[in-house]
């Protein structure tokens, strides 16, 4: 289940990024280049989606720094779990007749913690290239090859539509965590 979860998340964000980053390199490829000066209330605008771009990208570095910190933790644990149980026994299928349902557990968790460590670590890494790739759309605007607004535009639709889904993955990823931490405790090891 964790595994199709994050698969899905990931599936649906690479798709986002890609509609984005195929409309920046048609944009950018018409720009010329050339900065016409933009009254000042739309620079005013145009820095405050810029800012809100930043800010949204920082959160998502910020989960990022917690997953690394979280996912040590959790692989620590597991390779305690199964250094406890597994008794230096390979994890190859000669061996599984050998093995101990408690060996089996601990190594089924380090396997679970890995797929979580490895797709939230993807997931993240596609939501923070598509706010770079916001940043990017906003630097079209700032050279004048679009309509004023665009960003605002794009800030409204991206707040309408990817931060709910945000949203939503992150009450996701704090039901894994909970249930990660649940299962590492019950088994003595707390991460």
């Amino acid at each position: 289940m964790l595994s199709q979860s994050l698969g899905e998340l990931t599936r649906n964000e690479s798709a986002v990024l890609l509609e984005l980053r195929k409309g920046y390199e048609r944009l950018s490829k018409s720009c010329s280049r050339a900065t016409p000066s933009k009254p000042p209330i739309e620079d005013a605008a145009l820095s405050r989606n810029i800012l809100a771009f930043e800010q949204a990208r920082a959160v998502i570095s910020a989960r990022q720094d917690a997953l690394v910190r979280s996912g040590s933790a959790y692989e620590l644990a597991a390779n305690r779990l199964e250094a406890q149980y597994c008794l230096g026994l390979p994890s190859n299928l000669l061996f599984d007749a050998l093995k101990s349902p408690n060996c089996k557990q601990a190594q089924n968790l380090q396997s679970i913690v890995k797929i979580y460590r490895t797709g939230l670590s993807q997931y993240y890494q596609l939501q923070s290239d598509r706010y770079r790739t916001y940043l990017d759309l906003a630097t079209i605007e700032q050279q004048g090859c679009v309509r004023s607004g665009f960003t605002s535009r794009l800030l409204l639709t991206n707040d309408g539509y990817m931060k709910e889904s945000e949203e939503q993955s992150q009450r996701m990823v704090n039901r894994w965590d909970s249930e990660l931490n649940r299962w590492l405790r019950s088994a003595g090891v707390p991460p």
